[in-house]
């Protein structure tokens, strides 16, 4: 069951920027990935789903329930943390957990216990009677996260939460959203820290162009970008002679080889272990096996490769 849809999102702006075919798909309970470069249309795809910018066509459910023009009340549902916070420099930290808190309609005895709880979660309790224009960049994404959580929404949406947050700060960040997550709640999240996501995210969309170009569960689309049973080899020595005998070992196939580094890249078809084999192999060509590792990809190598297959196909 999804908590977010977005189905064939347009919105063209009249200077020809905008959205023009995004679709988005959240699961209930999972935190997911929402990838594009700068202008892809991200920000202006969560204002729809906001409420606060109007679409051309397509169609938004939250929930369950389908946006429409004035039903404030599926917004309710929702906690928002845009990318470039405007928080009063003159409120304390409570202060502006308060003011948001009868903004989205809570009672004040609710109000009091929640902004307890929220600045401990946060780390922020020593925090909560200072000024916030005092408070440091990471304090700030800390409080305005704190905001979006006023009233126990069960989705949230994050827009570039961790911007400009130095390494602590971020996986400090990072740690809060794990905790908040086994809470079953659904966090959308927009970041460039694309090494930050691959670790806390299980699902991911990539947007280029105002279009959706691709889609799915995080493992998955890391395992297809690689190939599963992907192994880099090294050896002391790497001839014709010894290429020509790993050729011949059943289930292996060779993907690349790198003479220089003395490497291959091989796919293991086989549900032996073929490592004895290959060792063997080397070892009666006078050489040694020096490395057998799993290969892996990053999100990033996947979302940069993308980006320009995508480019290169529109030439």
């Amino acid at each position: 069951m999804n908590d977010l849809s977005v189905i064939e999102l347009k919105k063209i702006y009249k200077n020809g920027s905008g959205i023009n075919n995004v679709n988005l798909n959240v699961k209930k309970g999972e935190i997911h990935a929402f990838l594009g470069e700068n202008g892809a249309g991200k920000s202006t795809t969560m204002k729809c789903i906001m409420g606060m910018e109007g679409y051309d066509s397509g169609k938004i459910e939250i929930l369950g329930n389908e946006l429409k023009i004035g039903n404030s009340s599926i917004r309710g549902e929702i906690g928002y943390s845009p990318e470039l916070p405007a928080l009063p420099k003159q409120f304390t930290g409570k202060e502006c957990l308060e003011t948001y808190g009868y903004m989205r309609g809570l009672r004040r005895n609710d109000i009091k216990k929640e902004i307890r709880g929220l600045l401990e979660l946060t780390d922020l309790e020593n925090a909560g009677d200072k000024k916030v224009g005092n408070y440091s960049r990471g304090m700030l994404a800390k409080l305005d996260f704190a905001i979006a959580m006023l009233g126990d929404p069960e989705l949230l949406i994050l827009d570039e939460p961790t911007a400009g947050l130095d390494p602590v700060s971020a996986n400090s960040f990072r740690e809060i959203l794990k905790e908040i997550s086994k809470s079953k709640r659904t966090i959308l999240l927009s970041s460039h820290q694309l090494s930050d996501v691959e670790k806390i995210c299980s699902g991911v969309t990539i947007i280029h162009k105002g279009k959706t170009i691709l889609e799915g569960n995080m493992d998955d689309i890391l395992k297809k970008n690689i190939g599963e049973n992907t192994f880099k080899v090294e050896f002391t020595v790497l001839n014709k002679s010894l290429l020509d005998r790993i050729k011949k070992l059943e289930g292996i196939d060779i993907i690349s080889k790198n003479n220089l580094g003395n490497t291959l890249m091989i796919q293991n078809h086989s549900k032996e272990d073929i490592r004895p084999n290959i060792a063997r192999a080397a070892t009666e060509e006078n050489a040694l096996m020096l490395s057998f590792n799993e290969e892996t990809t990053s999100l990033e190598n996947v979302f940069i490769n993308l980006l320009k297959e995508y480019d290169k196909n529109e030439e």
